[in-house]
């Protein structure tokens, strides 16, 4: 699958953080060897020290700035004033380079170590550390000097004494830098557990090597934003859970755009505190050192009052194996949740969900632990949860679990599951607890796996209501059981459907992915999962694509064919003022231009095996500036790596006169002679074989990557040949990286009906199948 979201800039960042201030009443500068002494208005007259800042009480509006590239390690920075929802404190960064780095560790000094021999070395260290690096990487934390090993650490409390156990020699070679941890928190909202202080941002800091949670935000505070910081190096204690960012009782917490990595404790905890966001983070390297049988990447709890209106949402979390104890994702005792588009691989499990009045959607969970990919185990009175267009890919225990045998089997009521994938999971699907809902438009399959346990489970239904299971693909191995509904088993489909009354609309036929075993769903021609769904309420899959995408929803997450956007200007003929048809549009069409026409003409352009029906667009100027329509997508491309298409029919008539197809400055040109092509960062070069006289077919790949966007561009590709190779494009742009939403289409300057241009067939969408198939 690809990767989510390419990382903001700054700029980007610090922009909507400081949106939020709409007085700014101070603004101070922090920078190594600066003076304390002096009003920190400016870079000239800087402060030196985070225990200036503290001691300075600030107010609504003002802002403390640290210098790029500057280390702060004096003290633990402590919010000393309250911001307002309109005038919040920002804590950010100035000048140019790397973030600056908030931190409580002290550099050792090269020199004091004694050699002990096998390779460990010591020094003094009066104050107890839990966490070592060497050259900014991470060292593991012995129980005792004697079982050091490589690479580990160890500190004894009975003679303060740092042992470091270096295979590559004495920690006295210059340029190896150890730093140990000395204090338990960067940050920390309010440590007397007095005033709440709240509405303050960080923004752009990087935070590191701490004893305790790099951030933590003590009872009450309120309306904290991190965005566009890195959480790195820190220790849980051995107490906690929570090494990155820990919060408690703490309502409007965001975290939001940031980096956790190498931490012995949960990347982000949210405990008991009203509408929390974390949003687009990246959370690795969590070790299973903290207290509470080890780390989460991001735990949403309400233990003490529910968690109420969370978001969790298009983070990545990556665990190292998944045999650790924790997992990636775990909201519990909340109501109001959303759980979307999220990536996350390995841990004992992928997302487990134990809340009311929440939807899980549009993530995706891979090789998941013995504690299932999908899990509602707690049993707990869970009621209207709904889970659908999520992918599991792979996981040693199960895809999804409804309940738990160990707990009291409290009943679930109004559960609803549709268009999941269970991929490779050794169990399927099983409801354990009295359950009223629905099952539908899954898929249940396994290719990893010669003999799959049991592929769905439903124990029993609530009394007095339903639950419904159909449109599924469930695969059938023939001699296991497929199926246990309300205690009696099944071998086959057939036998569950007599049995059971259920799934009168599912299949087990293979349902003909691209290519499953590189992670690719995408349903090929001909599956049986296309248009076999039930109509669900659903508006887009797990790409992003409309719903339905055809004659009717398909089974799965993935809609077959990727067609993302269409106008096939089947519209009254006549004027196109406030037209708008077609799919996957926000808005009308605009017409813009003093003096010209753009009007609908009866008939569509035909072309071979491309479905073109109803009418077409003409437009041209009459007064010597350019007409032209836009109208703006619903989705903007380009703004993750992704592969996406566009086609189009076009016609230009005379030569002289300019006819555009314009996305934000992805242009295709015609005055005479061949189209031509360009993106935002190149020229125009010409399309092969493209003269502007003749109806064209145009076709476009464009591959956005982070590292730059290739565009390959065909004309007149045979359909019927499927997918042309790059090799045989007719012109081929690179560029650093673009984005739009918007289209254009223009033609002039002067010109009548003769001099026009016309367009029909526009397509945007994920494949070549998809451009030039129906919509």
């Amino acid at each position: 699958m690809k990767t989510p979201l390419r990382i903001r800039s700054l700029t980007t960042v610090l922009v909507g953080a400081l949106s939020a201030v709409s007085a700014i009443a101070a603004t101070y500068h922090v920078k190594p060897g600066g003076n304390d002494l002096a009003d920190g208005l400016s870079d000239a007259n800087a402060w030196a020290t985070i225990a200036k800042v503290n001691a300075t009480t600030l107010v609504a509006g003002d802002q403390v700035l640290f210098k790029a590239g500057g280390v702060y390690n004096d003290a633990t920075l402590v919010p000393s004033g309250s911001g307002t929802s309109t005038n919040r404190i920002i804590y950010s960064a100035y000048g140019a380079g790397a973030k600056p780095t908030l931190t409580t560790a002290i550099v050792l000094p090269s020199s004091g170590w004694t050699t002990v021999g096998g390779g460990v070395y010591s020094r003094p260290l009066a104050t107890e550390t839990r966490m070592v690096t060497v050259n900014n990487t991470y060292m593991v934390r012995a129980l005792t000097q004697a079982a050091l090993l490589d690479g580990e650490y160890f500190w004894d409390v009975a003679t303060g004494t740092l042992y470091v156990k270096d295979p590559a020699g004495s920690p006295n070679t210059t340029g190896k830098i150890y730093e140990a941890a000395q204090r338990d928190h960067v940050v920390h909202s309010n440590p007397t557990k007095t005033a709440k202080k709240p509405y303050q941002t960080f923004s752009g800091l990087r935070l590191e090597k701490s004893n305790l949670g790099l951030a933590v935000l003590g009872t009450y505070a309120s309306y904290y934003t991190f965005e566009d910081c890195e959480f790195f190096f820190a220790s849980s204690n051995g107490q906690y859970a929570s090494a990155g960012v820990l919060s408690n009782l703490c309502d409007g917490l965001r975290v939001v755009d940031s980096r956790f990595s190498w931490l012995e404790g949960d990347g982000i905890y949210a405990q008991s505190g009203a509408n929390v966001e974390i949003i687009g983070n990246e959370i690795d390297h969590l070790f299973d050192k903290g207290g509470d049988n080890g780390p989460d990447g991001i735990q949403v709890n309400g233990l003490k009052s529910p968690a109420n209106n969370f978001i969790v949402k298009d983070n990545i979390v990556r665990r190292e194996t998944n045999t650790t104890a924790k997992g990636c994702i775990i909201v519990q005792r909340g109501t109001g949740g959303l759980v979307s588009g999220n990536r996350v691989f390995k841990g004992a499990f992928g997302i487990a969900v134990y809340t009311k009045d929440t939807v899980v959607e549009y993530n995706y969970v891979e090789d998941s632990g013995n504690g299932s990919a999908l899990r509602m185990w707690e049993n707990e009175g869970q009621t209207n949860v709904t889970l659908r267009y999520n992918i599991v890919n792979g996981s040693i225990n199960s895809g999804l679990n409804v309940g738990n045998a160990t707990y009291a089997a409290t009943p679930m009521a109004n559960i609803r599951i549709y268009n999941n994938l269970f991929y490779n999971t050794y169990w399927g699907v099983g409801v354990s607890v009295p359950v009223s809902g629905e099952f539908r438009n899954n898929i249940i399959w396994s290719d990893a796996h010669a003999s799959p346990q049991r592929r769905f489970t439903v124990g029993s239904i609530i009394a007095g209501q339903t639950f419904v299971s159909d449109n599924n693909i469930i695969q059938d191995k023939g001699t296991n059981v497929m199926a246990s509904w309300l205690g009696t088993t099944y071998n086959d489909l057939a036998t569950y459907q007599a049995g059971s009354g259920q799934e009168a609309n599912s299949l087990t036929a293979s349902p003909a992915w691209v290519s499953p075993g590189s992670g690719d769903f995408h349903l090929q021609a001909g599956s049986p999962a296309i248009n076999a769904g039930a109509a669900l309420g659903a508006t887009t899959d797990f790409d992003g694509n409309p719903v339905p995408n055809g004659g009717a929803t398909d089974i799965g997450p993935l809609e077959y064919g990727g067609l993302i956007a269409y106008e096939g200007f089947d519209y009254t003929a006549g004027s196109l003022t406030s037209a708008n048809g077609g799919l996957g549009w926000s808005g009308s069409w605009t017409v813009g231009g003093s003096a010209g026409i753009t009007e609908i003409l009866t008939c569509s352009h035909a072309w071979t095996a491309l479905p073109a029906t109803g009418n077409r667009f003409r437009i041209y100027d009459t007064d010597g500036a350019h007409q032209e329509i836009s109208r703006t997508l619903t989705k903007t491309f380009g703004a993750i790596s992704e592969t996406y298409w566009l086609s189009f029919l076009v016609k230009k008539y005379s030569s002289g006169r300019e006819a555009y197809l314009d996305m934000n400055g992805f242009v295709f040109k015609a005055t005479s002679g061949d189209w031509q092509v360009k993106t935002p960062s190149t020229s125009y070069t010409g399309i092969t074989s493209s003269n502007y006289a003749g109806l064209h077919l145009i076709v476009a790949r464009v591959d956005a990557m982070a590292s730059g966007d290739i565009v390959y561009v065909w004309v007149d590709p045979v359909i019927a040949l499927g997918e042309p190779s790059v090799g045989s494009a007719a012109a081929t742009r690179s560029d650093p990286g673009f984005t739009f939403n918007t289209v254009k289409i223009k033609h002039g300057p002067w010109g009548n009906s003769s001099q026009s241009s016309e367009w029909d067939e526009l397509r945007f969408g994920t494949s070549f199948g998809a451009v030039v198939s129906g919509p």
